[in-house]
């Protein structure tokens, strides 16, 4: 039995027939030697191994080897496991093979296989070659040429997962398109792939190239000792994803035929070099779609002179890149409408170097770009006048936005013909006082102008905290008088902050047809002339929010072309004038105010501050019919409005009002009139103004507070608040002296106001006040010295209407509340020549005037008192006969008398004491002589003596 056939160099070059050779040698041979054979490769080799399975074969320098003889000595390794390396670099196969499909596939103990040196360029299918190798490792192709195989075919080391090293070094591929392969199907491991001096590699084992970089953590990927084909098509993330990546050489990729070059570096976090790369042929690129995003450590980018007039995206090109700091891209032509999304979305922070020389058709993520490096490098000045800027920019929202140092931006070559946004453009540049050319931008296609110039710190941190920003603007000149402003729906905080500007330009010209957002659009200019904002006869029709639209405008003493404004659908006029001091005048009278109230916000402003510190203003036109149905506000709305000394407010339905805290706090409203108020639904709410349940505040807090004028508060059938947001007595706290009428349904007592004369506060000076005595006082002197005070008495200043105001003020002239008050001096004090009917008499008051017609005046009364003279003998004065005898005191009524007698003061008692529900009774004189009545006539007049026309009006219509 022949265990080991050495076979050894044989010269068979001349034998033509070696067919059925070991024909059933099966399992007995061991070994067969054929080394150093020289084979003819003309030879038929028909059978040559039929039935013949030797452990092992040995071919070491076997001269055109045969596809027989190739077979059994692969099979050989997949019979024998002790056998793991495979070396057929000595040998040369037969010209005649066509076909290493399979060739060493399944041998599943092999670790390493080296054919280099093979002449294969006869070979036309190496598909799946070495596919299903599960052990190996190694593989050296050194020197192959594929060019005829049209590179590695299909599967050739799919599924050999524990594949390593390839050495590829001096391969030659055929410059032809190779299309898609799955040759490295499943090879996961490899971290050595040769290409040394390898001709026109196709893009998959460029691909595999690269991921052999990035399983070692390479460094370095140096494309240069190889070249790629000419016909590589797409680049799209070859170079992706290596994590360890610092330098990439690009010197030797051809580049020609590509058409995209997408995501090419992508997430690259430690690239910081790209060698060859402004050197790319890139002449026939479409998209370069975020070629660089992602490489956090790239710094220095040369694109200078490639050629990307075919690029239609350049979208997220370096998106990412925080911390570049240099680009080139000089001389580079960009398509008109290029798609250019954020190119450099959080890469502009240190960007500081910018290289735009001859650089065409700019497009506006570049242009942002340029301002960035202005903003970086704290430039004065920005200049676009020498730049070649696209004509197809559509947005420019936040374009020189946030430039600390800037100071003048020069506009001029900057077309804005397809501009649609402009919103924020040049908003928060605290330096910026000139631009150069912004009145002759084209404005025609813009519709969002919003905070376009603001210059603002929002110091606002939580949203449901408000809080007041800081103004900084100090540019000081616009004219934008030719701006067609036909499309633009936002104007929203348009020149807010601008508090240096005294110029705006004709603004009458502009039409605002489809504005629908005026809020702050002019606050803050504290320095723009009154002369201009004037002609302002807007088509205001779809505005919906005037919120602080003409806020802390303190030189405009004139805003009457508001007057004829369309606010139907205006649903916030929070704050809109406020903190203007010398606006003299509004007629709004023709305001149509029904949708104020109806925002769906956290908390609708509706009226509040609407007119607060306009300290100027003495008029705002008949409101009396405003539709305030859906009003929830009117928070601070009149505050300090000193001059304004008359309102009707009678006819508002207040159904839905939530808040009226401070409406009137330090107003110089005089005669105010509330009727037919519902405060039903106030209800508590904090300081930012928010309706809360838990709110700091009452609904009515201080609503009256600090009144700069003595007034007179008309509040007749009115609905009350519930108890947690009951009227205190602080909310009418102040100094001058205040008469409030108020009374319910069918002018039924309200106890929860008329208590608020005993309540009691403590003033600003520590000291505790009861109701509104600090004010309201009558005052007692000496009339032999009039300077001389010998008594006071505080007065009620809560009243159920009239009457009952007679009833107290005759209450506290009576001649023993009188003596009360005067202490010591009633020893000497001539009461019988001072009272009649127990009353003090008329002509013993100072003030005011018996044709006093203004009740406020009324609770400030004084009296001088005589001194008893020395007793004489004659007879006693009849007390029934003197001139001012039996005269009840009733404000207003030229020569009243002293007082009501005894029958009103029970009346009063009814008023104070009695039933709630219980009807006001009149308080009649009930003495028989004829001034008594003229008295009664006196006080029926009172209403229209006291309130005049414009309380009353809307009775009187």
């Amino acid at each position: 039995m022949l265990r080991v056939a050495n076979l050894a160099n044989w010269d068979l070059r001349n034998v033509t027939d070696m067919g059925w050779m070991f024909d059933r040698i099966q399992g007995n041979m061991q070994k067969l030697i054929l080394d150093n054979w020289q084979l003819n490769p003309d030879a038929s080799d028909q059978g040559m191994f039929s039935y013949a399975f030797p452990n092992e074969v040995s071919v070491n320098g076997m001269q055109n080897m045969s596809t027989q003889i190739l077979n059994v000595y692969v099979n050989a390794f997949r019979k024998n496991s002790t056998l793991t390396t495979i070396d057929l670099s000595s040998t040369t196969l037969s010209p005649k093979i066509q076909s290493l499909m399979f060739a060493f596939r399944n041998l599943n103990n092999v670790k390493s296989i080296n054919i280099s040196g093979w002449d294969i360029s006869h070979v036309t299918n190496v598909n799946a070659m070495f596919s299903g190798d599960g052990a190996l490792e190694t593989v050296n192709l050194h020197g192959l040429d594929f060019r005829n195989t049209k590179g590695l075919g299909g599967a050739m080391f799919y599924g050999d997962s524990k594949i390593a090293t390839i050495d590829m070094s001096n391969t030659k591929f055929a410059d032809i398109p190779s299309g898609n392969s799955d040759a490295f199907g499943f090879v996961n491991n490899i971290t050595t792939l040769n290409l040394d001096g390898a001709e026109n590699i196709p893009p998959y084992v460029l691909q595999e190239f690269v991921v052999a970089a990035r399983n070692r953590h390479a460094k370095t990927v140096d494309l240069s000792p190889f070249t790629v084909t000419s016909t590589i098509s797409k680049l799209d993330g070859f170079f992706q994803d290596l994590p360890d990546m610092e330098t990439i050489n690009l010197t030797g990729l051809n580049t020609a035929n590509v058409t995209s070059m997408q995501v090419l570096f992508r997430r690259d976090y430690k690239l910081t070099k790209i060698i060859g790369l402004n050197a790319l042929n890139t002449s026939k690129v479409t998209s370069m779609k975020g070629m660089f995003t992602q490489d956090t450590s790239l710094a220095d980018v040369n694109l200078s002179g490639l050629d990307i007039s075919k690029v239609t995206d350049i979208s997220e090109l370096f998106s990412g890149d925080q911390n570049l700091t240099s680009l080139n891209l000089s001389g580079l032509t960009f398509q008109e409408g290029i798609k250019d999304d954020d190119v450099f979305r959080s890469a502009l922070d240190k960007l500081t170097e910018l290289n735009l020389t001859n650089t065409k058709t700019i497009p506006a993520s570049i242009l942002r770009a340029y301002v960035a490096v202005a903003r970086n490098t704290h430039a004065k000045s920005i200049d676009l006048s020498t730049l070649s800027i696209s004509r197809q920019i559509t947005n420019l929202s936040g374009l020189f936005a946030d430039l600390p140092d800037v100071e003048t931006i020069n506009v001029n070559n900057l077309n804005t013909g397809n501009v649609t946004d402009m919103s924020s453009m040049f908003n928060n540049d605290p330096q910026l006082t000139r631009i150069i050319g912004i009145g002759s931008f084209d404005t025609h296609n813009v519709t969002n102008m919003s905070s376009m110039f603001a210059a603002y710190h929002n110091n606002t941190v939580h949203p449901l905290e408000p809080l007041v920003p800081t103004y900084f603007g100090k540019l000081q000149e616009l004219d934008l008088s030719n701006w067609n402003t036909s499309k633009v729906t936002d104007m929203s905080f348009m020149f807010a902050g601008q508090q240096h500007l005294t110029r705006l330009g004709k603004l009458s010209n502009w039409d605002t047809s489809k504005v629908t957002v005026m809020s702050h659009m002019f606050e803050a200019l504290a320095s723009l002339p009154d002369d201009q904002l004037t002609g302002l006869n807007w088509n205001t029709a779809n505005v919906y929010n005037m919120n602080a639209m003409f806020y802390g405008m303190e030189l405009q003493k004139d805003l009457s072309f508001v007057n004829n404004w369309q606010t139907g659908k205006v649903k916030d006029m929070s704050y809109m004038f406020a903190n203007d001091p010398v606006l003299t005048s509004l007629d709004l009278s023709h305001w149509d105010t029904g949708q104020v109230g109806t925002f769906n916000a956290p908390q609708d402003y509706s009226f509040a501050l609407m007119f607060a510190n306009d300290t100027a203003l003495t008029s705002v036109g008949d409101i009396s019919h405003w539709n305030t149905a859906n009003v929830h506000s009117t928070r601070y709305m009149f505050t300090n409005t000193k001059n304004l000394t008359k309102l009707d407010l009678s006819g508002w339905n207040t159904s839905k009002l939530q808040i009226a805290g401070g409406m009137f706090k330090g107003a110089g409203v005089q005669q105010l009139n509330l009727n037919n108020w519902n405060f039903s639904n106030l209800h508590h709410f904090n300081n930012y103004g928010y309706s809360a349940k838990q709110g700091e505040f009452r609904g009515p807090e201080e609503m009256f507070a600090d009144l700069a004028n003595k007034a007179v508060i008309t509040m007749n059938n009115i609905s009350l608040p519930g108890t947690t947001d009951a009227f205190v007595v602080t909310d009418f706290a102040g100094t001058q002296p205040i008469v409030v009428l108020a009374n319910g349904h069918d002018g039924r007592v309200l106890p929860a106001l008329t208590a608020l004369n005993q309540q009691t506060w403590t003033d600003d000076n520590g000291k505790t006040v009861t109701g509104r005595q600090n004010s309201n006082i009558l005052t007692l002197v000496r009339a032999d010295n009039q300077g001389t005070k010998v008594g006071e008495h505080g007065l009620n200043f809560v009243f159920v209407d009239q009457a009952d105001l007679s009833n107290h003020l005759n209450s506290q002239i009576a001649a023993n509340q009188v003596k009360s008050d005067i202490g010591s001096f009633s020893q000497s004090w001539d009461q019988q020549g001072d009272t009649s009917n127990g009353l003090l008499k008329a002509r013993l008051r100072r003030s005011p005037a018996a044709n006093d017609a203004f009740l406020a005046d009324w609770v400030t009364p004084e009296y001088q008192l005589n001194t008893a003279k020395p007793a004489t003998p004659t007879a006693p004065a009849n007390p029934g006969t003197g001139t001012n005898a039996g005269r009840p005191f009733t404000p207003g009524q030229a020569g009243a008398g002293a007082g009501l007698t005894s029958q009103a003061q029970k009346a009063r008692g009814t008023i104070n004491g009695g039933n709630s529900q219980a009807k006001v009774s009149s308080a009649l004189p009930q003495t028989g002589d004829q001034e008594s009545h003229a008295a009664f006539f006196g006080l029926l007049m009172l209403p229209f003596l006291a309130l005049g026309a414009v309380v009353n009006r809307r009775h009187e219509k």
